[in-house]
């Protein structure tokens, strides 16, 4: 999918009492706000900086039809917010920073084929990926067809709920990943 992205960009404004996001051309709204809060209060936290942050977004990855534009957009405003707010994180921070807005997005900051590591801290500030083969590793393609319109019906992470409380084979699956 590497012809798929987020462009997004960070700006500092002393003159802003809240933090305003435009994706797309369009106002993020407050739910949407909730978890890009979230990594730029990380960051306002390890910068030392109270300022608030305009922000604008360009994706094209399309939204919720399944292919991880989430994780893009994450991956991108920690890597865009990390740099505007002048913090000189390693690859593991980084990826961890993206991590608390998308879980996906741990592995898009590395790029290629990543390992995720679980990490064991209840915040989960120490869940990050590593890459573990380069993008051209395996010489894999992904043909992405277009059937319905429309954004999906169930989030990855109400989705992700939905199997660990109804899926009979989700334990099996998450004790599968971990071995």
């Amino acid at each position: 999918l590497a012809e798929l992205g987020s462009l997004t960009i960070v700006q500092p404004e002393p003159d802003l009492d809240q933090d305003v996001m435009v994706v797309d051309d369009q106002p993020l709204d407050d739910a949407g706000m909730v978890k890009v809060r979230k990594v730029l209060d990380a960051v306002r936290r390890r910068s030392g900086s109270a300022l608030f942050a305009g922000l604008r977004s360009v994706n094209t990855v399309p939204a919720a039809r399944g292919l991880a534009s989430s994780a893009s957009a994450f991956a991108a405003l920690a890597t865009a917010a990390a740099h505007a707010y002048g913090l000189q994180l390693s690859s593991a921070e980084l990826s961890a920073l993206a991590r608390s807005g998308s879980g996906s997005a741990s592995r898009s900051t590395v790029g290629g084929f990543a390992l995720w590591h679980k990490g064991e801290r209840e915040d989960g500030n120490d869940s990050y990926a590593e890459q573990v083969f380069a993008p051209d590793h395996w010489p894999l393609r992904v043909l992405v067809a277009r059937v319905e319109a429309g954004r999906k019906a169930v989030s990855s992470t109400r989705g992700m709920a939905l199997a660990d409380t109804g899926a009979p084979f989700f334990r099996a699956w998450i004790d599968q990943c971990e071995r």
